[in-house]
């Protein structure tokens, strides 16, 4: 018969001084584990990535932060919260705001024009930069407002683009074109009211500073009150003159006994000049002077003598 090996007392070797079993082997490895996992976490100063947790893990279901993530559909944020917004993004920023907008943006940079929500088309033909919509009639499409970060007064219902400042509430530029353009099918295209200032105000170098146009059944502009021209004053077209010859010149009568007669309710400015000429022939009457007064808005006519009979004068007003 052949001589068998006693077998080992297992407990014996694993108790032996600088002997590991397989038990210690397996401790020693999870303890390694463990402290590598907590030491992970302790370093870690942010989140690397993040996936839905019903999903299992992956690089095509996680988001990763500092990287450009490249999707394959699309990616929603979908929140029921009235604290805050549901996406909040902040560039130099310490925190958000407390209003439930779908998304907030806030930056503190102004170089190249840089914006809390910035919006482009890069398309070669046509497009949109920043749309907004309301989907109702009173609502607001775009509310531009300047002076706070949180504006709280409401603008105009029923309105596409509102803005308000403290110096300009809607401001456009353009080199060839128009810099504002407004249309309406009904009631005003544009429209401005001021309360001590200019309600509409158009100003050009070489062109024309504001410009109305209409058919033969409408106006192409209309004042109601006072009007003031300063500087010169061109017209073009026999019925412009004439309505303008209906406040700016006109027949008056000076009675028999009479020296002088005056004008009421004419457009005088500061540069404005009177011409007067007798229509009547009376020997020896002439005029003296035709005097305009600013500030009375009247002119008055002189003769060099009263008159012995009823004269007719023609007067205008040039400026």
């Amino acid at each position: 018969m052949m001589d068998h090996p006693e077998p080992q007392d297992v407990s014996a070797a694993e108790a032996a001084p600088g002997a590991v079993g397989r038990r210690g082997l397996l401790a020693a490895g999870g303890a390694a584990l463990a402290g590598a996992a907590a030491a992970a976490l302790i370093k870690s100063d942010r989140a690397d990535a993040a996936h839905d947790t019903d999903i299992p893990y992956s690089s095509q279901t996680a988001m990763h932060v500092d990287v450009t993530n490249t999707g394959s559909g699309s990616t929603r944020i979908h929140s029921n919260i009235s604290g805050t917004a549901a996406f909040v993004a902040l560039n130099n920023y310490p925190v958000g705001i407390s209003r439930p907008d779908g998304i907030l943006g806030r930056t503190t940079y102004t170089t190249s024009n840089c914006a809390g929500v910035a919006g482009a088309c890069e398309a070669a033909s046509g497009g949109i930069g920043v749309i907004g919509t309301v989907n109702n009639q009173v609502g607001t499409g775009v509310f531009g407002f300047c002076g706070s970060s949180v504006p709280f007064e409401v603008p105009p219902t029923g309105t596409g683009v509102y803005g308000q400042g403290p110096v300009r509430g809607v401001a456009g530029r353009c080199d060839k074109g128009v810099g504002v353009q407004g249309q309406a099918t009904e009631g005003k295209g544009v429209t401005g009211t001021a309360d001590t200032g200019v309600g509409v105000q158009g100003a050009s170098t070489s062109g024309i500073g504001v410009r109305g146009a209409a058919g033969a059944a409408g106006f192409a502009g209309a004042f109601d009150g006072r009007v003031l021209v300063t500087g010169r004053l061109d017209t073009q077209g026999t019925a412009h003159l004439a309505a303008l010859a209906l406040k700016t010149s006109g027949v008056a009568t000076v009675r028999k006994g009479r020296a002088s007669v005056t004008i009421s309710n004419v457009p005088v400015g500061a540069e404005s000049l009177v011409l007067a000429t007798l229509q009547s022939r009376v020997s020896g009457l002439d005029i003296r002077a035709a005097v305009p007064s600013r500030s009375r808005k009247r002119i008055t006519i002189y003769l060099n003598k009263k008159a012995p009979r009823s004269a007719r004068v023609a007067w205008a007003l040039v400026n």
